[in-house]
């Protein structure tokens, strides 16, 4: 038993051997700390044996290391496989953009047994959309499961959702925030309702509606949580079905 014990404690103190950490701070586009947000480091390649699968690919993470930035915005992150890491934080509660999402994220090497110090990450500013999905006929209360997305893409992004952060008796108000001054479409899909925009014209599978982007949130496009909604979607009906 003493035996597999010390050969236990060998191989634990040989794999912390291999790992280093990030330390940095999180930052606004006007230079103010960041704090709360939710700093992820994101695995690209590593050189460490059993970290990557075939061809050098790392494997899938579906929960990537993360650490919340402090009052004075910085964040540590330990114990990672020496690699290439991307950066992307998000503080779903605010209107900063997460890097990953909109711009150009932070991409650094972690050594083995070293410290990446110093790392600044810059989180703009954006504008909040808000977008108000009316049911007057009660159908998505009444459904099994809602499955009305909104969403828009960006770059490399697939496909960046839109939150709901209120529901009532005839619909439910999401929010989205984007890059201000940027045209985008917003993309609206769902495989059990029919649906159309504010004017009633009909919204077929990946239907979508084009938003021209405001240069300020007083432009009239973004709204504040709780104001009138600037973009509307109608549910006006289910699928196969009158």
């Amino acid at each position: 038993m003493k035996k597999l014990a010390v050969v236990f404690l060998g191989v634990t103190m040989g794999a912390l051997a291999q790992t280093g950490r990030i330390t940095g701070t999180v930052t606004d586009d006007s230079g103010a700390a960041v704090a709360g947000a939710a700093v992820r480091a994101s695995l690209r390649s590593s050189v460490s044996p059993g970290v990557t699968g075939p061809g050098g690919a790392p494997p899938f993470f579906p929960f990537p290391p993360v650490a919340a930035s402090t009052a004075t915005g910085g964040f540590e992150i330990d114990n990672l496989p020496a690699g290439k890491y991307t950066l992307c934080v998000e503080k779903p509660e605010s209107t900063l953009l997460d890097p990953c999402l909109w711009t150009v994220p932070v991409t650094l090497d972690v050594k083995a047994g070293a410290t990446a110090s110093g790392v600044s990450v810059v989180m703009s500013q954006g504008v909040e959309l808000s977008i108000r999905v009316q049911d007057g006929q009660g159908l998505l209360a009444n459904a099994a499961a809602d499955d009305v997305r909104v969403g828009t893409s960006y770059g490399r992004s697939t496909f960046i959702p839109a939150m709901v952060y209120a529901r009532d008796a005839t619909g439910k108000t999401m929010k989205l925030v984007v890059p201000p001054g940027l045209p985008l479409n917003l993309k609206v899909t769902s495989a059990s309702f029919t649906l159309a925009d504010a004017k009633g014209n009909a919204l077929g599978a990946g239907g979508q509606i084009p938003v021209a982007g405001p240069p300020a949130a007083a432009a009239g496009i973004a709204a504040p949580v709780g104001g009138p909604p600037a973009i509307t979607v109608q549910v006006t009906g289910t699928v196969g079905k009158p």
